[in-house]
């Protein structure tokens, strides 16, 4: 079931990602055809679209999360872990937060003992096949005195 999970969101990202490089760089103009074919008479209708369920990438801080968001925008909600202002490096995760990182589709961190209060947790669940991507492994690290 998690290999399918997993699998699941790497379509979700390759979508979101694809999902950008597609935008729009259209310059506003339009023909007539099209602005007759836009202009209705009829009333606006008060029926709102129904509300979609989207599933939870949980980010372990901001930064990752500003950068996942774009990722998954409007296929996966992102829910961060470690608040603005707080130091990742101190921060103890509540039972809530341990139940949001358990019921995530997927877990993204930054790892390399960045987030050092959730590093037991996470690891345990990537150990027991749960969908954590960890950043740090997926770079090069440079020490502080290659810079």
């Amino acid at each position: 079931m998690t290999k399918h999970r997993t699998a699941a969101l790497a379509i979700t990202f390759a979508l979101g990602t694809l999902g950008l490089s597609c935008s729009s760089n259209d310059s506003g103009t339009t023909d007539a055809a099209t602005d007759a074919a836009n202009e209705t008479t009829a009333a606006p209708t008060t029926t709102a679209a129904p509300a979609v369920d989207l599933p939870d990438v949980v980010v372990t801080y901001s930064v990752l999360a500003s950068v996942v968001s774009e990722l998954v925008a409007g296929v996966a909600d992102v829910v961060t872990i470690i608040p603005d202002g707080q130091d990742p490096h101190e921060f103890e995760p509540s039972a809530k937060d341990l139940e949001t990182i358990n019921n995530a589709v997927f877990v993204v961190a930054n790892g390399l003992e960045f987030e050092e209060g959730l590093e037991t947790p996470l690891e345990r669940l990537h150990d027991d096949g749960g969908p954590v991507f960890f950043v740090g492994e997926h770079i090069t690290v440079r020490e502080m005195s290659e810079a």
